[in-house]
């Protein structure tokens, strides 16, 4: 039997938040151009990093859709875009379960931490859409904008410079980020959500995950799923 433990710690993108639908809307923005959904994919992607930090926001997407516009002759449709921007603020914008999985660590008296990668004006306009930020007090949420080392450094910023993991479970989405994770704290036990709609990852990127650190990583597709493993994980 393992104890529970003391501490849990979310990320916030894919993993508690529906960021592929919030992508979508944005390419939709380009797509009424008249782009097709991969040129509108590039549009993102294109203001997604600069450097080693992200730099995504919807202010940063418009620059880019404009430039690609100015590019190729193209009108800015406006009142278009400013419909898809509202339709955007609509719904609290989680995944399914995801206040059943944050309810369920709230009633264990669990500590509840959110590390958020990427800008943070776009983050706290996503948290505050979701309405989650009851869940968590001010001091154990951090925003981060480095790629590689952003949420090995504030997990180490948080519990300090000789933290390695213990009694701390992670959930988490990305794979690659996943096994730095759990390299960089070796005591570390994380909760993987695979995201379908993320075209960049598939089954084998996970299952590698899944079978490098053996005991200390599960993965499914949805929150319900991955609470009933960590419920039999910590029976």
């Amino acid at each position: 039997m393992n104890s529970r433990p003391h501490r849990v710690i979310f990320d916030f993108d894919s993993t508690l938040f529906d960021t592929e639908k919030k992508k979508a809307q944005l390419y939709n923005m380009a797509e009424i151009h008249g782009y097709t959904r991969e040129h509108a994919q590039k549009i993102y992607k294109d203001s997604v990093i600069d450097g080693d930090k992200i730099v995504i926001s919807l202010a940063s997407y418009i620059m880019a859709l404009k430039s690609a516009l100015t590019r190729d002759g193209k009108t800015f449709l406006s009142e278009e875009v400013s419909t898809i921007i509202s339709q955007m603020s609509r719904g609290d914008g989680l995944l399914p379960y995801a206040k059943k999985v944050l309810d369920h660590f709230s009633s264990l008296g669990t500590e509840m931490y959110l590390l958020s990668l990427g800008v943070e004006s776009w983050q706290q306009e996503k948290m505050k859409q979701s309405g989650i930020s009851s869940y968590f007090s001010p001091e154990r949420v951090v925003f981060t904008d480095i790629i590689r080392s952003g949420k090995s450094g504030a997990l180490r910023s948080w519990f300090g410079e000789s933290f390695t993991g213990e009694d701390t479970v992670f959930f988490n989405d990305k794979p690659d980020e996943s096994a730095d994770l759990l390299k960089d704290f070796p005591e570390l036990r994380l909760f993987m959500r695979r995201e379908i709609r993320d075209h960049r990852y598939t089954d084998e990127h996970f299952d590698a995950v899944v079978k490098t650190f053996s005991g200390r990583t599960w993965c499914a597709n949805e929150l319900l799923t991955l609470l009933g493993l960590f419920k039999n994980v910590y029976a």
